[in-house]
């Protein structure tokens, strides 16, 4: 936990200086997940593993089919190319094939923890920012560009519908929203909010106060009836 903001945030590397992702204050070196480091031994572990997996599958029926083809050309009438061409084959086939699998285990695995590391580094900043984000400001925190920032939350719009959500401000700027996590009309001014099916949609937020306002005078209202009653 990071002892400025208290926040659970992983941390991100500049140089051999470790910074908290959502405070920006330094950390003790692997004091938390890394941003830079999360999922990287999976992924450098599946790439190994796919190159080794092919080649196994490449080599050994490359082999196996050099030993069938000297050993037949050399006794054709007999089988004996077949019969040591063809273990070779096989072998060559489940050893390439579990580590091609594996591999491909490894990577998205990999993938995944790198993509929980960003996703726990996003809501720790909107924790610390009124609850909104926006892309520029994960890019330059995270260490990458603009673009992959926004493919990022774009992302976590998908995988978490109900809690984040992408909105336009009254200058068509577009920032992302974390539900539950602080306040947001004051710094942005929220009118519009663009819904998982592609559409933007009103947020009247005049409306919405006039609402509240009309019900809490119409109790008002019938409060002061029911005490004059009484009276």
């Amino acid at each position: 936990m990071c002892p400025h903001c208290r926040q659970n945030a992983p941390i991100v590397y500049r140089g051999v200086l470790a910074y908290c992702t959502a405070c920006g204050a330094p950390r003790p070196p692997f004091s938390a997940k890394s941003i830079d480091l999360a999922g990287q031994p999976s992924k450098i572990g599946g790439a190994v593993a796919r190159v080794f997996g092919w080649a196994a599958l490449i080599g050994g029926l490359l082999l196996s089919g050099t030993v069938i083809a000297v050993f037949q050309a050399l006794w054709p009438a007999g089988f004996l190319g077949w019969a040591l061409g063809v273990p070779i084959g096989l072998l060559a086939l489940i050893v390439g094939g579990l580590s091609l699998f594996g591999g491909g285990k490894l990577s998205k695995s990999g993938a995944q923890a790198q993509r929980d590391a960003r996703f726990e580094a996003v809501y720790a900043m909107a924790a610390t920012s009124q609850g909104v984000v926006t892309a520029v400001d994960v890019g330059r925190t995270l260490k990458m560009s603009t673009d992959e920032a926004d493919r990022v939350l774009t992302e976590m719009t998908k995988v978490y519908p109900d809690y984040v959500s992408l909105e336009v401000d009254d200058h068509g700027g577009l920032f992302y929203k974390l539900a539950g996590i602080g306040a947001h009309k004051d710094k942005f001014g929220v009118k519009y909010r663009v819904a998982a099916d592609g559409f933007v949609r009103v947020e009247d937020e005049l409306a919405e106060g006039r609402a509240i306002q009309e019900q809490a005078e119409a109790e008002q209202a019938a409060a002061e009836a029911k005490r004059g009653a009484r009276q």
